[in-house]
């Protein structure tokens, strides 16, 4: 089907299953709980960046309904009748499908899996951002990666300094697209149609360059003159500190010229990319805002992976038959007894075989061990 379009047999399926044991056991030991929401939502509770990027349906009743383009929203959606019920502490960790109508990067899909973790909780706390990103970091480390980074920053330090210049919300969005895109020309072109005086212009292009480890909060503090940029400098620095003393360093790096929307984000954001991987196999942040939709003063923090961009530099989990049994006519019996207790992944043979057949099927599928059941007997081949 092309690649926007992916089937999968194995050993791409067992990829996938594997994930989601191996994801679904890290996820659950802190306290998260799997949700399976409905594929289809209503075109109308869409954010506006995602209606132009769905497959959408009439439903028989004229409704317009999209195919999900992401899990977040109806995560929010399912905490928010979860917080009903007096719950202000809500974990959610998902496995599935999305959609997307538009591919626009490299390494994009129209339909791909997603897995992800939701933090939800009715009180805002760096630590809350600290267990996510420290999650994320675990997941790649999980699914046997070694090299690969999370960077991380800030969306309220560059909306503090936009305030400062008197930015109104669609200028601030735009700059904060062009600087995201680290396009210098397309900063300077725009600031420049505003009068902005060249010194402002060079501080925007300088902003784009804060990467890196530790020092970078040190040359971030001189562009922070007002208390919107210089509480989100402690706190990123706080979250820093705390997973550089976890043993994280190596992991991650600060970005403050990476910015995404600022009309969803509220805080600290995060991206992570795999050595010689052109775009990001890993996305998140914090999205307090969203729950205003549903009349909820609850605040969150969460991620997404996609696995069809991971599955591209991932290794396989060494999971392939390790053992082959094969049997004559009368050896079906025992041989299919035998076979429900043993627990090594096993490939048992669908019809009566010779000893010498079942050796050669068991090497073309690399089986370690080969058991033939000869009437009530049974041979390790």
């Amino acid at each position: 089907m092309g690649k926007k379009f992916t089937d999968y047999c194995p050993p791409g399926s067992i990829f996938l299953e594997r994930v989601r044991e191996k994801i679904g056991k890290l996820y659950g030991s802190f306290g998260y709980e799997p949700v399976e929401p409905s594929v289809f939502l209503d075109y109308e509770d869409l954010y506006f960046k995602d209606k132009n990027n769905s497959f959408k349906v009439v439903d028989y009743d004229g409704r317009v309904l999209t195919l999900r383009t992401e899990y977040t929203l109806s995560a929010a959606e399912m905490a928010a009748r979860i917080n009903d019920e007096g719950r202000d502490f809500i974990k959610f960790y998902y496995f599935g499908k999305v959609f997307r109508y538009i591919t626009e990067n490299a390494g994009d899909y129209r339909e791909f899996h997603q897995i992800g973790i939701e933090n939800i909780m009715g009180k805002d706390d760096p630590f809350a951002d600290i267990e996510v990103i420290a999650l994320a970091v675990e997941t790649l480390l999980e699914l046997g990666f070694k090299n690969f980074t999370v960077d991380m920053g800030e969306v309220n330090f560059f909306k503090g300094i936009t305030f400062d210049y008197g930015f109104d919300e669609e200028s601030s969005e735009i700059l904060c697209k062009l600087i995201d895109k680290k396009d210098y020309i397309g900063i300077e072109n725009f600031l420049g149609d505003k009068n902005i005086k060249n010194s402002v212009i060079d501080d925007f292009r300088k902003i784009t360059r804060l990467y890196g480890k530790g020092e970078v909060l040190k040359k971030a503090k001189g562009y922070a003159k007002n208390e919107t940029s210089k509480k989100s400098l402690e706190r990123l620095s706080f979250i820093y500190e705390k997973l550089k003393s976890m043993g994280y360093e190596k992991y991650i790096s600060l970005d403050l010229g990476m910015l995404k929307h600022m009309d969803y984000y509220t805080g600290i954001i995060f991206t992570g990319y795999i050595e010689g991987l052109g775009y990001p196999v890993l996305s998140g942040g914090r999205y307090d805002s969203l729950f205003l939709k549903y009349n909820r003063n609850l605040y969150a923090v969460g991620f997404a992976a996609g696995l069809e961009r991971i599955l591209e530099k991932a290794g396989s989990f060494g999971e392939g038959f390790k053992v082959y049994i094969g049997y004559d006519e009368e050896g079906f019996k025992k041989a299919f007894n035998f076979t429900r207790y043993i627990n090594d992944k096993i490939y048992f043979q669908s019809f009566p075989e010779k000893p010498e057949d079942s050796i050669k099927r068991a090497k073309k599928l690399g089986a370690e061990k080969v058991y033939y059941f000869r009437g009530d007997e049974i041979f390790f081949l």
